[in-house]
């Protein structure tokens, strides 16, 4: 993840294992966090959960669950969803 801000620090390299997975529906994964990280997030472990559902005439709808996040942590992360779907978009688009 790049951020759009060149002043905020883009973020590291993350690993996960992954929980479930059905093809073209479902991934679900889980981080455990070093401690350095535990402390700013406030958790040991994070999770990820990606949700994919035919929304009619071709398309699909994501539902993504991820946390859990503090107040702080939590807006840090919609910003950084929202960054890489306007990026997708402007790739898919070109």
């Amino acid at each position: 993840m790049v951020p759009d801000d060149p002043s905020y620090p883009p973020a590291g390299e993350s690993s996960g294992t992954i929980d479930e997975l059905v093809e073209n529906e479902l991934l679900a994964v889980h981080e455990d966090l070093p401690p350095e990280m535990a402390e700013i997030f406030g958790t040991t472990r994070l999770s990820l959960r990606l949700e994919l559902h035919e929304d009619g005439d071709g398309k699909t709808r994501l539902v993504i669950d991820q946390g859990p996040y503090g107040e702080q942590m939590e807006g840090s992360a919609r910003e950084g969803w929202g960054s890489s779907f306007t990026k997708l978009d402007t790739l898919l688009a070109g």
